[in-house]
């Protein structure tokens, strides 16, 4: 057995494990990575890192952050740390060494761009970093439509959105994206949620007995609403947690589509304790509903727009399209941007209209991918009589 596993923390993770996927301990990095996601601050560059095509990739540089100051930029590929070479660390190894104590320096050996490519030695003072859990912009096309992504919950995202997305100015619509965000604090996730909601009961918990755990269990909307607009929310089979809390509870809303997938349906509520050496104890207490007594857990949140994501490099997989499904190709290693272009479709176009626009755009990207292998794709059946290509 490795030296640095310590073996009490080992028979305490398997003890909990024995109670549910979700009660664990942290301790050493574990302990700090959930402090960083929950408060959403940290001590290093302010930078998420990571691989494209087997190089270490600053993807997105923070604004206002100790690396951007640095000269640090989104997409440089990070090719040594202090002199050290990234290749053959992991990606949780290279965020290591790169966060550090604030007031620090580190040195980070670069190259930018393709052609011609530059190397760059980047020099950064770590410092204390508010990473940002809400990014948003304006859609190009007709219509006021905005877009809003959430990466995490934490405690700080529910002011984040408000401000992120106010400053889009008056819109007509808005999507909001959730894919990968596996969630956060349940708290920031309801308050986020009252910025849309009037009167309605947000989410509230109960015990294993269907009780309510304490007076404090149910989360009910403020009167008064931030925001009116019709929603595209975007989710996948990563969107867990706080994330589908806030997708189930407004998908009541008459202006509301979810699109995607179904949801990874964690509908529990884990309370944190501080144990000795600052470690921390994750136990699984309640179960949260929504309005309505909606349940999530191992059910998740139903999309209303499925969508059926195709790799370039498994094109076979289109023979098993789900009936009602909508199928695309996505490219490898891209930014999946079609669930996006739908949202705005459908809020530009809503009903049947905007859906017979998406299902159009959809069966185009696949028809492209296809057409150079000589396979002929069409929404309509019997419309080509010609023999079939070669496998």
């Amino acid at each position: 057995i490795d030296p640095e596993n310590d073996l009490e923390h080992i028979a305490l993770r398997g003890a909990l494990g024995a109670l549910d996927p979700y009660s664990t301990i942290f301790s050493g990095r574990g302990s700090e990575d959930f402090r960083i996601r929950f408060e959403g601050k940290l001590s290093g560059v302010g930078a998420r890192i990571g691989r494209r095509d087997g190089d270490l990739i600053a993807v997105r540089v923070f604004p206002g952050s100790p690396a951007e100051k640095g000269g640090l930029r989104d997409g440089d590929a990070i090719l040594s740390i202090d002199g050290d070479p990234t290749q053959p660390l992991s990606v949780e190894d290279a965020v290591s060494r790169i966060r550090g104590r604030a007031g620090t320096p580190i040195s980070l050996g670069v190259v930018r761009g393709s052609d011609p490519k530059q190397r760059l030695d980047v020099s950064i003072i770590r410092g204390e970093v508010m990473i940002p859990s809400v990014e948003s912009r304006s859609l190009q096309g007709t219509g006021r439509i905005g877009y809003a992504q959430i990466y995490q919950v934490s405690r700080e995202t529910a002011q984040e959105f408000r401000e992120r997305v106010s400053e889009l100015g008056p819109l007509d619509g808005l999507v909001l994206d959730m894919r990968g965000n596996t969630g956060g604090s349940m708290v920031a996730a309801a308050q986020l949620v009252d910025q849309f909601l009037d009167s309605h009961t947000i989410v509230r918990t109960v015990t294993r007995d269907g009780l309510p755990p304490d007076a404090r269990s149910r989360i009910s909307a403020d009167p008064a609403i931030e925001f009116d607009m019709p929603l595209s929310i975007l989710v996948d089979a990563q969107t867990a947690s706080a994330a589908e809390i806030i997708s189930g509870a407004l998908e009541p809303l008459g202006n509301v589509t979810i699109i995607g997938q179904t949801t990874f349906g964690k509908g529990l509520v884990q309370q944190v304790m501080p144990m000795k050496d600052e470690n921390l104890l994750k136990l699984t207490v309640a179960e949260y509903l929504l309005s309505d007594d909606r349940a999530i857990n191992q059910k998740g949140v139903e999309p209303r727009i499925r969508l059926f994501p195709v790799s370039a490099s498994r094109l076979g997989s289109l023979a098993n399209v789900p009936a009602g499904a909508v199928p695309y190709v996505r490219g490898a290693g891209e930014d999946d941007a079609f669930p996006v272009e739908v949202g705005a479709i459908l809020l530009r176009e809503p009903g049947e209209r905007g859906l017979a626009s998406v299902r159009a755009q959809g069966h185009e990207n696949i028809a492209k991918h296809l057409q150079p292998l000589g396979v002929r794709w069409s929404a309509r059946r019997g419309a080509d009589d010609a023999e079939l290509p070669l496998p």
